[in-house]
């Protein structure tokens, strides 16, 4: 990699912190460069997080980081006028680049040139690249569509929903997809896992995709399944190839009704932990594993991430797996001992396995249902505790919360007395306001206000907005007036084109006012006049009603002889 002084240019160019090309360093500090406990880290291989802030400024945040900027970065690192130094940028390789699911790259390289680079302002920390592994140790599907014990042998979703027109992607060893169970619908994805074999060579994320999708022993039978192998033949990966495939998904998933399965982990990852956090709440709802030791799940990844949802294992007896881990970061429990699912060597083959990661592709099941049946990928998770069965789990530690997955009919067996007919909406009188808003990939940086500009009053508001890449339509009922409407993104960098395509559209009595995306910190609109007449009242009044019916000459008379009291 000869990149060298002769790359200054470039560099201030692609990181404008950057001072004549040369880096600006901050004091060195042990907690930007994070080092893998106890065997877990991979030698001379880590990965580098960019500060979002950096990102924004580069192109005015138009600029997707790219693997040219990875490498500008290596080369302004080491462009202190040592030989030595200079020599050691060319012996970091940059290997994968990630920028939507973060900002940031992976590479080979000493720990000296790793801490290096942690070093530079534009760097938010550095990790060491980590092994991961399969959470591995059908009742399952005929427990989660009824609420008591002992099963009934059927298995009946909710309204018969079977996960059509859902994508779930299924980050694993890679899944058969030949295998009858999948009649089709299976398809490959993307290999991140570094063999260079496309196909599944261990049998767990055959195994994991029979359990979301199978025609026999699947939750969501007609799902389409899309393998990202991000685990290599042995069962094992990095967090450097599980972030790339992390990153794939969220590409390919874009648009789509999507749900994700990670039956993997490893430990404590902030990098891996951000990736499939921006994947869920990109629209793409995401079960994980909470790993098989026995033990708190918050000390793993991608366990521990709060966004996601985290799932541990029960027995055929509503227990606690024995080697499920347990806590406050788990969500959800569902069957994962002794689950039969679809297996390579042959496309009828079946295997019984047992562990977390058996579990966790029941619920990712769970949220395809849900996402055909109209579920907002933003509701899907509290919409999946809220139909769990609560308290059945025994032994499930404290902090866990005790609900078991639960698929089947909701609400009453037989059918409610019918409401009354819902009443026609008042029109509107006056004038109608309509805001059209599609967020971008940072849903929760939008707010906008609308302001009467003739009483000085705020009529209107938006905030706390949760799904990523969604159209939200508000629309108010407002008087006459001149009102000013503004839209703001609290981060600085509006919401089109940096982090998703956002944008946004305002109606005033039917008539566009402002559309637009691209903007800073906020930007306004102001339409409307104080002068207006208000809207006239109805030329006809209602008429005064008829005098009312004149009460009963003779009042009706008490009994003559009355019950007398008990004695």
């Amino acid at each position: 990699m000869n990149l060298h002084l002769s790359r200054s240019i470039f560099l201030l160019l692609a990181f404008p912190t950057l001072i004549n090309g040369k880096p600006n360093y901050r004091k060195p500090d042990p907690n930007k460069l994070i080092m893998a406990k106890g065997d877990n880290g991979i030698e001379g291989e880590y990965i580098v997080v960019i500060k979002k802030t950096e990102m924004a400024a580069m192109g005015g945040g138009l600029k997707a980081f790219g693997k040219q900027d990875a490498e500008a970065l290596v080369a302004a690192a080491f462009q202190t006028g040592s030989e030595a130094l200079l020599a050691t940028s060319d012996m970091v390789e940059v290997a994968e680049v990630y920028s939507n699911t973060m900002q940031g790259f992976s590479a080979k390289m000493s720990s000296d040139a790793a801490e290096k680079l942690s070093e530079l302002d534009v760097v938010d920390y550095v990790e060491q690249n980590m092994k991961v592994k399969l959470d591995a140790v059908t009742w399952g599907i005929d427990r989660v569509d009824q609420r008591d014990l002992p099963l009934d042998d059927t298995f009946i979703t909710d309204g018969d929903a079977d996960g059509s027109g859902v994508y779930a992607y299924i980050l694993d060893t890679g899944v058969q997809i030949t295998h009858q169970e999948f009649e089709g619908r299976a398809t490959w994805g993307a290999n991140t896992s570094g063999d260079g074999e496309d196909r599944d060579c261990h049998g767990h994320g055959t195994h994991v995709a029979g359990t979301v999708g199978g025609a026999t022993y699947g939750v969501a039978k007609n799902v389409n399944i899309v393998a990202v192998k991000v685990l290599t033949c042995s069962g094992s990966g990095s967090t450097a190839g599980v972030i790339a495939g992390v990153e794939w998904a969220m590409n390919d998933a874009a648009g789509k009704k999507a749900t994700a399965n990670m039956s993997l982990g490893g430990g404590f990852s902030s990098a891996l932990n951000v990736a499939v956090k921006n994947l869920h709440n990109s629209g793409v709802p995401t079960a994980v594993a909470a790993g098989n030791d026995n033990g708190d799940a918050c000390s793993k990844s991608p366990a521990s991430e709060p966004a996601v949802i985290t799932v541990g294992s029960t027995t055929n007896t509503d227990a606690r797996s024995s080697f499920s881990n347990y806590g406050t970061c788990l969500d959800i429990f569902a069957p994962g001992s002794g689950i039969t699912a679809a297996w390579i060597g042959s496309d009828t083959a079946t295997n019984t396995i047992s562990g977390t990661s058996m579990a966790s592709p029941h619920v990712c099941g769970g949220a395809a249902l849900l996402l055909e049946k109209g579920v907002a990928p933003a509701d899907v998770t509290s919409e999946l505790i809220s139909r769990a069965t609560e308290n059945k789990v025994t032994g499930a530690q404290t902090g866990s919360p005790n609900e078991l997955l639960y698929v089947g009919a909701v609400g009453p067996t037989s059918p409610p007395t019918p409401a009354p007919p819902t009443a026609a909406p008042t029109p509107c009188i006056q004038n109608d306001f309509k805001l059209t808003l599609l967020t971008d990939n940072y849903a929760s940086e939008t707010s906008w206000t609308l302001v009467n500009q003739c009483t000085d009053q705020t009529q209107a508001n938006g905030a706390g907005y949760q799904s990523a890449n969604t159209n939200y339509v508000e629309e108010e009922c407002i008087p006459s007036g001149e009102y000013t409407f503004t839209i703001n993104d609290s981060y600085g960098d509006g919401i089109c084109c940096g982090y998703g395509s956002g944008s946004y559209t305002v109606e005033y009595d039917g008539n566009v006012v402002k559309e637009g995306g691209q903007f800073g910190s906020s930007e306004s609109t102001t339409f409307g006049s104080c002068g207006a007449s208000p809207t006239p009242a109805p030329v006809n009044p209602t008429a005064a009603p008829v005098p009312p019916t004149a009460a009963p000459v003779v009042p009706t008379q008490a009994p003559a002889d009355p019950t007398p009291a008990p004695v």
